[in-house]
């Protein structure tokens, strides 16, 4: 039986697994590695604050590209929508709280654990790789392991949030957070105090929220660049019938300049016109010729389509 290693849990290495389990061709051995208590929701998705919402409707965040609709009736079907009333819009749209979408993505591991097509075996080593080596493929986990595999993906997403270049010098300041999302911190910020956030977009939102719960009263300045403000996002009327006709429908820049993604079926393969696609018949797996940048579905930190597409080292 193949081992595939795959380092980091959140989205993109959960649906990673999941999706291998489905399409493998005979049994895989596939092992997440991430020191979260569980895969799925990583740091994008495991913010605890119950305004921190997905920036986009259900039909943007199936982990199932053929499936559009399957994070909406699970939000249903599990009484998540049922208990969070204020998720839904004055016209009607979804916005999901993140944490619930984390949720979402573990219960689809442990589900697919319980069983999937390809009878594949999915665990879950809980600790962080410090070093891989190639020939033959082991990975070093500090505090745990040496684990032996035939490929590893990496799915590293965005990493810890750090100061933006130019900042290192303030960064130790006791008034100064590099990271927006430590509830803890933001709840020791002074309710008369001013805070200026670097930055108008959507984590600014989140920060923004964040202290209105908690009643700051101080004033709250936001500098960028360009002074502006997430749009308000459009209503989508009718659930598209896959990901693949969203992406045809909006002839983004990356997708002009890449190519579109070659569909197989039920099966996608690599994004770019120079690759040829998942090969190898004496592989379990269809191995990508080139480097790849292959995407499991879309979801995105706070609604945006997420950068953090897997990478692979075959």
């Amino acid at each position: 039986m193949q081992t595939i290693a795959i380092v980091g849990g959140g989205f993109a290495g959960t649906a990673m697994a999941i999706h291998l389990s489905r399409e493998a061709r005979r049994p895989l051995r596939l092992i997440v590695i991430d020191p979260a208590e569980a895969p799925g929701p990583g740091r994008a998705h495991a913010s605890s604050h119950p305004d921190h919402r997905l920036n986009g409707q259900p039909v943007m965040h199936s982990l199932y590209p053929e499936s559009p609709l399957h994070f909406e009736h699970w939000l249903a079907a599990s009484g998540t929508l049922a208990g969070d009333p204020v998720s839904i819009a004055e016209h009607g749209a979804i916005y999901a709280r993140r944490q619930d979408f984390g949720r979402y993505l573990a219960e689809e591991f442990r589900r697919h654990q319980g069983g999937n097509p390809s009878a594949s075996s999915l665990e879950h080593c809980r600790a962080s790789v410090v070093a891989i080596e190639l020939d033959p493929i082991r990975l070093q986990c500090l505090d745990g392991p040496l684990i032996q595999s035939d490929a590893v993906v990496l799915a590293l997403g965005w990493g810890q949030v750090r100061a933006p270049a130019g900042l290192e010098a303030v960064s130790d300041h006791p008034a100064f957070m590099d990271d927006p999302w430590n509830l803890a911190r933001l709840r020791g910020i002074a309710p008369d105090q001013t805070v200026v956030l670097l930055g108008s977009g959507l984590t600014a939102l989140d920060t923004i929220v964040a202290l209105a719960e908690q009643q700051h009263r101080g004033p709250i300045v936001t500098v960028s660049r360009r002074g502006r403000q997430p749009p308000t996002q459009p209503v989508l009327k009718s659930p598209l019938s896959s990901v693949w006709d969203l992406m045809n429908a909006w002839p983004v820049p990356w997708i002009e300049r890449y190519g579109r993604p070659r569909v197989r079926g039920r099966r996608f393969t690599l994004f770019g016109r120079n690759s040829s696609g998942f090969e190898g018949k004496d592989s379990a797996i269809r191995r990508p010729s080139t480097a790849c940048a292959t995407r499991s579905g879309i979801s995105g930190r706070t609604g945006r389509r997420s950068k953090s597409a897997a990478s692979c080292v075959i």
